[in-house]
């Protein structure tokens, strides 16, 4: 689990085969980047937020996959659901193709969460 302060980056590596990772807002709101929707040549990533409540907060976020000099970003709103049943994707997603991995089997990864005042 990765804790996050809003409107601010944070970087972190994610290995190929981690399906997900948890993202905790300061305010506890549960946040998934996920890793599983597997493209030829590559991987799909995108972030979605867990919440049950009624309430609308908004957010956006802005995620770049970093790898030798290149750079891949996806600036977009981030989908509300109430679970997740991991058939369908939010759109859009990044693509990210197999070569921003590291020798490791890891990616570079920035993110930053925004929540609408």
């Amino acid at each position: 689990m990765k804790k996050f302060v809003y409107n601010r980056p944070f970087s972190f590596l994610l290995k190929k085969n981690e399906p997900f990772m948890f993202l905790l807002g300061q305010n506890s709101q549960l946040f998934l980047l996920l890793n599983t929707f597997n493209t030829h040549p590559g991987k799909a990533l995108f972030v979605i937020c867990i919440d049950s409540s009624t309430t609308k907060p908004i957010f956006t976020y802005d995620l770049t996959v970093h790898s030798k000099g290149s750079s891949l970003q996806l600036k977009t709103s981030v989908e509300k659901v109430k679970k997740w049943d991991g058939l369908n994707p939010p759109k859009p997603i990044l693509m990210v193709p197999d070569n921003f991995y590291t020798s490791q089997d890891e990616m570079h990864l920035s993110v930053c969460i925004r929540k609408a005042d």
